[in-house]
């Protein structure tokens, strides 16, 4: 039998689903959770002011450019790389939509991966400003299609 835990989320976007999100679907793999009024752990976003409600280990979650508070939560996960606490986990946002058995497959295919990838690359640029990323994006033109989708140099046709 699995050990459970006792698990609920606090300010989030609208539309946020307790039960089916990056959180439970990794948790899920080792433990039974359950959706609770009364948690013994609290996920929180920058989106409201409930958490401070819950009387729980509080683990601050943002998604934004907003840097933990530690003074507020016991623990976090963020985008930011804070040298020597080890309450803060590094978690950048692009990390929530990955193929999770990336994570959990120890030696993933490389040549199936490689053979089904289907796309090089993309980039969005909104400011035509001349700089070493528009240099790199005519360089990477030379080698291969790159997708870019912002209002310049766009070559997609959809923004």
């Amino acid at each position: 039998m699995r050990e459970k835990i006792k698990l609920d989320f606090s300010d989030f976007q609208p539309g946020f689903n307790k039960t089916s999100n990056f959180f439970c679907n990794l948790l899920s793999n080792h433990y039974d959770i359950e959706i609770t009024d009364d948690p013994d752990f609290l996920i929180y976003c920058v989106f409201g002011q409930d958490f401070f409600k819950y009387q729980c280990i509080r683990i601050f979650y943002t998604s934004e450019n907003v840097r933990p508070n530690f003074n507020e939560c016991d623990y976090a996960f963020s985008f930011d790389y804070i040298e020597n606490n080890k309450r803060n986990y590094r978690l950048p946002l692009y990390i929530n939509s990955c193929d999770m058995s990336l994570l959990t497959n120890p030696k993933p295919d490389l040549e199936t991966i490689i053979r089904n990838k289907t796309k090089f690359c993309n980039m969005v640029v909104s400011l035509p400003v001349k700089n070493e990323r528009i240099d790199f994006f005519y360089k990477l033109l030379r080698y291969k299609q790159v997708d870019s989708g912002g209002r310049f140099l766009n070559n997609i046709k959809s923004r």
